[in-house]
């Protein structure tokens, strides 16, 4: 094959005759080093050499990136690689191989709490009830504003959902558990409990397994910091009961009397839907006796 010295000028006036399917131009400074192309396609540097006795050929890229020094530096690091026995295909296997790894791994190390948080939830929802849904959305909540124009404070889970997954060390948690534990210890315990089970779940799952070490949140620290449960001492006393019960069903309202009731006798809170508090969602319907008959 007939070799010149590639020029910028031969370079760029180089074209495939229309009768062909492709063309080559063949440098004659560096070995094995080509340009081809073909009627309707761009032209690109190509290397062609001898591998184990058989003709190889590798793209290397269109002198639009590769300038004709770059594309001869290029080729003689592939004829190189032929002399030491090494099939320079696979070595730009390797290479792109790594390069996927590595972008790959970062992009996994950008994942945040919150990517990661949503996924989780959305996995995990066909499992929980509406209250522990709902305390997933409570501690994550962002700060905002009531109705009136009050502010209102970020969940206490808030804290950590801009953060990258890879950045939740228990160290980060064990900082956050001190200062939640000064000013909501309940919320934060909840808080806690919650986020341990998320990141319990990521070490579970491997596009997240790599980026913890064991489950960051059970630190004996984070613990301590958020402090026990104390007993609650507003409690009715036995002798105070008669007059709760007057005051009750001395109420206007039948259903706000009943409801009351129902309260102190089942121990729910407000807002729980225990089945008791149903079956009673028709006391409008009620008469003042009737809800008597009931909460004599």
């Amino acid at each position: 094959m007939a070799k010149v010295s590639f020029t910028a000028k031969r370079v760029s006036e180089f074209a495939c005759p229309a009768d062909k399917k492709q063309a080559f131009l063949w440098d004659a400074t560096a070995s094995g080093l080509g340009l081809r192309t073909t009627p309707s396609g761009k032209p690109a540097y190509v290397f062609q050499s001898v591998y184990q006795g058989k003709t190889l050929r590798i793209t290397i890229g269109g002198p639009e990136a590769w300038s004709i020094t770059d594309a001869q530096a290029k080729a003689r690091e592939l004829q190189r690689l032929i002399d030491e026995g090494v099939d320079p295909r696979e070595k730009k296997r390797e290479t792109l191989a790594k390069a996927k790894a590595v972008k790959a791994k970062q992009a996994a190390e950008a994942v945040t709490v919150a990517e990661a948080w949503q996924v989780y939830t959305e996995a995990r929802a066909s499992k929980w009830g509406e209250y522990h849904k709902r305390d997933h959305v409570k501690q994550t909540r962002p700060p905002g504003t009531t109705k009136a124009g009050k502010p209102t404070k970020a969940g206490p889970l808030y804290y950590f959902m801009d953060k990258r997954l890879a950045e939740l060390a228990p160290e980060v948690i064990e900082q956050w558990a001190e200062d939640e534990g000064q000013t909501r210890p309940t919320s934060a315990r909840l808080g806690w409990r919650l986020l341990k089970a998320f990141l319990a779940w990521c070490g579970s799952r491997p596009e997240y397994k790599a980026l913890l070490h064991d489950n960051p949140a059970s630190t004996k620290v984070a613990r301590e910091s958020l402090g026990t449960p104390k007993a609650k001492q507003d409690v009715l006393l036995k002798e105070q009961l008669p007059a709760f019960f007057a005051a009750a069903q001395g109420l206007s309202s039948p259903t706000i009397s009943a409801y009351i009731q129902t309260l102190l006798l089942t121990g729910a809170r407000p807002g729980e839907p225990p089945r008791v508090l149903r079956r009673l969602q028709h006391l409008r319907e009620w008469s003042h006796e009737q809800v008597n008959q009931v909460f004599p």
